[in-house]
């Protein structure tokens, strides 16, 4: 499972500010006598600045644990897709699944991954692509080609099932000079509108 950037770059910006907060008042309670850390006579580790100290240690290592926290979340949430085989039970990782579908898309000028989610589930796995696509193809001639390939290279290379591949096309600013499913340019021209033509031919004649 992957942290969206939004939701990262909150979190590092929130980081930060808690661990400037925790040097400030680390600082403060270390060398800022104005504030009534202690009263006249009292050791310098009185039961206030005992506090303010804990409380800057804490929120320091409060923003030191949120910074490591997305590297942590990857790695908590791998996956793994279990199969049993002759001579025993093997894993292989949704990274794995990834790396082999993304290296099936790279040689396809038609197509672009955005982004990519793998969830394992009973007996194979799901896919959810995002991609960008040609605007000169036949899209859903093409989107059932990837699908297919996807499936078949999974079967291929490491017999798993693709359950379900759920493909959301984000945008169209590609060009395709190799896909099967390319459009002829004269399909891609508007044609002139028959009620127009029309229009101006009642024109000419009513002037006459």
């Amino acid at each position: 499972m992957k942290i969206k950037f939004t939701d990262k770059l909150l979190l590092f910006v929130g980081s930060i500010f808690m661990v400037v907060v925790g040097a400030a008042i680390l600082l403060a309670s270390l060398q800022f006598n104005a504030i009534p850390i202690r009263a006249e006579g009292e050791g310098f580790l009185t039961l206030t600045r005992f506090a303010l100290l804990l409380s800057g240690l804490v929120v320091m290592a409060f923003g030191v644990f949120c910074l490591s926290l997305p590297g942590k979340i990857k790695q908590t949430k791998l996956e793994f897709i279990t199969q049993k085989t002759d001579t025993g039970e093997l894993k292989i990782s949704t990274q794995a699944v990834e790396a082999i579908v993304q290296k099936n898309l790279l040689n396809q000028d038609a197509v672009k991954l955005q982004s990519f989610i793998v969830q394992a589930v009973k007996g194979g796995v799901e896919l959810n692509l995002h991609v960008s696509l040609a605007n000169n193809i036949n899209i859903p001639g093409a989107v059932k080609e990837i699908r297919r390939n996807i499936a078949k290279t999974l079967k291929d290379t490491l017999n798993i099932e693709a359950k379900e591949i759920k493909i959301t096309v984000e945008d169209a600013n590609l060009t395709s000079v190799r896909s099967p499913h390319r459009v002829s340019e004269e399909k891609l021209i508007l044609p002139v509108e028959p009620e127009t033509k029309n229009h101006n031919t009642n024109g000419q004649s009513e002037n006459k």
